[in-house]
């Protein structure tokens, strides 16, 4: 049921965004979009995801500090 599945997409690039969100969601999920790890985290403290697509360059926190951050904070 893709319906219930929920997905994070972080990257820095607003084209890849509004593309990914375009096709996830035209496929049935549920999708939040990030400019930021740190924006990222601030979604996921009102929100739990599924699936988090991010982005590993980006200004600032990088996808893998976020990752770190992730599986100190989010162990579930």
């Amino acid at each position: 049921m893709k319906s219930a599945i929920s997905i994070l997409i972080v990257d820095d690039e607003t084209a890849m965004l509004g593309l990914l969100d375009k096709i996830l969601s035209r496929e049935g999920y549920q999708v939040s979009c990030a400019e930021s790890g740190e924006a990222a985290l601030e979604l996921m403290k009102k929100t739990a995801y599924d699936l988090i697509i991010s982005d590993l360059k980006m200004e600032g926190m990088s996808g893998f500090d976020l990752l770190k951050v992730i599986k100190d904070q989010y162990t579930d």
